[in-house]
C-alpha cells in the first residue's frame, strides 16, 4: 500500500477536480430546474486546502480533512482507509433571502456530485468514494459594519472510503 501516507491529500486532490469539473454543469442543472434567474451561482474563485486560509473572493470551496480509520489489511474488496472530510461552500450576497438560497444551491449541487459517486486516479490505482454524512448552514452574518455583502457558508460533511490497488 504505497500510497496509504499520502491518503488524505490524494483523497482530497480527487475531491477538488471533482468540484472544478462538475460543479458548473450541476448548478446550471439546479438553476433551471428552479426557473430562477435572480440568484446568480457563478464559478468557484478559489480552492482551499486550510481552515485557516481566509476566503476573500467568494464564492470560495473549502476541502479539509480531520481525520483517518484505518482498515487493516481487509483484502481488495474492502476500503483501505476512511477519511473524515468537510467541504465547505462560502458565499456572498447583498440580499440575505438570495444568498440562503444561493448557499443551499452549492451546497446541493456538490453534494449531487460527490455522494456515493467512485473517483478514480488518472493512474486507476486508487478509487475514492465520498458519503455525505450531513450538510449544515451557518447563519448568513457580515464581515464588517462597512460592507453590505453577507456571507454564508454551507458545509457537507464526508467519510470518504479510500481503495488502493493490492500489489
Amino acid at each position: 500500500m504505497a500510497n496509504v501516507l499520502n491518503s488524505t491529500e490524494i483523497a482530497r486532490n480527487l475531491i477538488i477536480a471533482q468540484i472544478k469539473g462538475c460543479l458548473p454543469a450541476a448548478l446550471v442543472d439546479l438553476r433551471a430546474a428552479r426557473s430562477d434567474s435572480k440568484v446568480s451561482t457563478g464559478p468557484i474563485k478559489k480552492f482551499f486546502i486550510s481552515e485557516a486560509s481566509q476566503a476573500h473572493e467568494l464564492p470560495s470551496v473549502y476541502v479539509v480533512t480531520s481525520g483517518v480509520s484505518t482498515n487493516k489489511d481487509r483484502g481488495a474488496n474492502f476500503a483501505a482507509e476512511t477519511i473524515d472530510a468537510v467541504v465547505t461552500v462560502i458565499v456572498g450576497d447583498q440580499n440575505a433571502d438570495q444568498l440562503t438560497i444561493k448557499s443551499e444551491r452549492y451546497t446541493v449541487a456538490i453534494k449531487k456530485i460527490l455522494d456515493n459517486v467512485p473517483l478514480v486516479s488518472g493512474d486507476g490505482t486508487i478509487k475514492i468514494v465520498p458519503l455525505v454524512a450531513r450538510l449544515d448552514y451557518s447563519p448568513a452574518f457580515k464581515m464588517s459594519q462597512n460592507d453590505g455583502t453577507f456571507r454564508k457558508e454551507g458545509a457537507l460533511e464526508l467519510r470518504i472510503e479510500y481503495f488502493e490497488q493490492q500489489f
